[in-house]
């Protein structure tokens, strides 16, 4: 009882603006033998109501009896928030994060003689709110304007659906063929829609419009074999990206052009084939703000590790690929999804998604962590970068459910 009252109270935080503690000009900063902060120090993502530990190094200063942590939200600019007031400088503090979001928080130590701050910002955010999209069933979201495709095996087999994450319009049947139609992917304006088929025998690459009214508008892209389309990027869409059978069991990435707008009668010219000969998931093709053409995907190659993801610039040719490695140690990253801008990308870690930062084809800051339920969590679909559509099982079936990222 009295060790649960202790680490509630250790999560309070009074705000006092006119605090003395960091406008004395008295107070000497950290040098040989001072307190310093040694965490947060920068760059921490901590989730608010999480307990989380504040530690120091408490010096060897006689006076520094007690410590006064301070927090800022501006970056340093104040410190208005004390979380504790001439705690035993022990060098540790259980903490309750408050309900203070803030990507510029610096944490603050105060004693008689010594005082210090985190090196680097540190972020307090709010856990994510997922909401769920279908109740029928639903995996493979791809999410672009406002309309979301999905495949669902409701109906006997698997099928593409298409709806909109707020339940505005009503759920449309894109395929009804007794094969299986699956990995749907939009264009970036959500009106030409491609997805996999094994109609003809072998899994294949089709498409079709938004117009989707009956089945003998459905056209065949592919006939080497193909799955896992991804639209180029508007304004010339007219590209694929997607994963073929360069041999058995084996995907590889090959790259197909063909004339806009499709019709029965469209020429498909045969795809070319960008990388190695080792096993590819999820491909995806962004155009970044310097208007780089980047494709990514997995590569399971023996050689590049569980948590390796790849990428080929497109502008001119294709060079070889470069590896993003992703800094979970043995873990196996899955599914990447890049957001239509190229400067955020979401995986699978585990059973959870983690975003994190691109530029220029690399990662920078730390992944975030954005879901946290005990299902698996998988297939993100980032329609922007600050939103997300994914796959979880956490009802007991899979369904697909969007979030807003922190």
């Amino acid at each position: 009882m009295f060790l649960g009252i202790c680490v509630a109270m250790c999560g309070c935080v009074k705000t006092d603006n006119s605090n003395p503690i960091h406008n004395n000009t008295f107070i000497i900063f950290p040098g040989e033998g001072k307190a310093s902060v040694l965490q947060p120090n920068g760059e921490e993502q901590w989730f608010i109501g999480s307990e989380q530990e504040i530690i120091w190094n408490p010096g060897v200063v006689p006076e520094d009896t007690t410590i006064t942590l301070l927090l800022s939200l501006d970056g340093g600019g104040n410190y208005p928030h004390i979380i504790v007031s001439n705690t035993a400088n022990d060098g540790s503090f259980i903490w309750i994060v408050p309900d203070l979001p803030s990507k510029n928080s610096i944490l603050q130590i105060a004693g008689p003689v010594s005082r210090d701050v985190s090196d680097k910002k540190f972020l307090i955010l709010r856990k994510p709110n997922p909401k769920q999209v279908t109740t029928g069933g639903g995996e493979w979201p791809s999410w672009r304007s406002d309309r979301l495709a999905f495949m669902s095996e409701r109906n006997g087999n698997w099928d593409i659906f298409v709806t909109t994450v707020n339940g505005t319009s009503p759920l449309i049947q894109v395929t009804t063929s007794t094969a299986d139609d699956r990995y749907p992917n939009y264009d970036n304006k959500g009106f030409h829609l491609t997805f996999t088929s094994n109609r003809t025998g072998q899994q294949e690459i089709w498409a079709t419009t938004q117009f989707f009214n009956r089945n003998t508008d459905k056209i065949q892209l592919t006939n080497i074999g193909g799955t896992h389309p991804s639209w180029r990027p508007l304004p010339t869409s007219a590209e694929l990206v997607f994963l073929s059978f360069t041999s058995p069991g084996l995907f590889n990435i090959s790259v197909l052009k063909f004339q806009l707008p499709l019709t029965l009668s469209t020429s498909i010219p045969s795809p070319g084939l960008l990388a190695d000969n080792t096993n590819k998931e999820r491909p995806n093709w962004v155009i970044e703000s310097s208007g780089v053409n980047r494709i990514y995907y997995k590569d399971f190659g023996a050689r590049t590790g569980p948590n390796v993801v790849k990428t080929l610039i497109a502008n001119s040719g294709f060079n070889l690929p470069e590896s993003i490695v992703v800094l979970f140690s043995n873990s196996l990253v899955r599914n990447p999804s890049i957001s239509p801008s190229g400067g955020k990308m979401a995986v699978t870690i585990g059973h959870d998604i983690w975003v994190m930062d691109l530029k220029d084809g690399q990662i920078t800051g730390k992944p975030l962590q954005v879901t946290f339920d005990p299902a698996t969590d998988d297939v993100a679909d980032l329609h922007s970068d600050i939103t997300m559509a994914f796959q979880s099982n956490r009802t007991g079936r899979t369904e697909i459910w969007w979030l807003t990222l922190p």
